[in-house]
């Protein structure tokens, strides 16, 4: 639609830690709604340092 808009990318590991992810199983439920508390340290803090640079969109 031509939309054009700032983004931050984050390039991050998953490592082998049991992190949240959505599959074809959850998808519905993620689209309605993920909490803070389910998401890790790694991605509070790009949240955070994406709104503190004034960016919607990670």
């Amino acid at each position: 639609d031509g939309q054009t808009g700032r983004y931050v990318c984050l390039s991050h590991c998953w490592g082998k830690l049991d992190m949240i992810r959505t599959l074809s199983d959850n998808l519905e439920a993620h689209k309605r709604d993920i909490t803070w508390k389910q998401l890790s340290k790694t991605f509070q803090d790009a949240i955070g340092f994406t709104r503190k640079l004034g960016i919607r969109y990670l």
